[in-house]
Formats: C-alpha cells, sequence, structure tokens
C-alpha cells in the first residue's frame, strides 16, 4: 500500500470515531435518567429456627 491510501484509511477511520462518539455524547444528553417513578421490592417478614443452628452447633463439635 502507497503511503496516500494508508492516510486515506486512517482519516476515515478518525472521522468514523469522532462521529461515533459525536452521536453517542448527543444520545446521552437528549435522553431522560429516569422516565418512571422507581418501584422498590418488598421485603417480607422472615423467622430463623434457632434449633437447626444449635444442632449445627452440636454437630460441629463432635
Amino acid at each position: 500500500m502507497k503511503q496516500k491510501e494508508l492516510l486515506i484509511i486512517a482519516v476515515s477511520i478518525f472521522l468514523t470515531i469522532v462521529a461515533w462518539v459525536s452521536i453517542e455524547l448527543y444520545k446521552v444528553r437528549t435522553s431522560e435518567v429516569v422516565g418512571q417513578p422507581i418501584t422498590l421490592p418488598k421485603v417480607g417478614n422472615h423467622t430463623i429456627d434457632i434449633n437447626v443452628l444449635e444442632r449445627l452447633r452440636e454437630k460441629s463439635q463432635q
């Protein structure tokens, strides 16, 4: 390849990347961060069976 061909390829790649970054920046600036309110998950009430913990403690000591 000649130097002129390499220069044309390098310039085209550079311009493509500049266009790509510009488009992405435009998308970020024009898009809304949150369009709808956020709904939080509901946390249920859980109970722990202490007998299981005692059995595990007994097994680990044996």
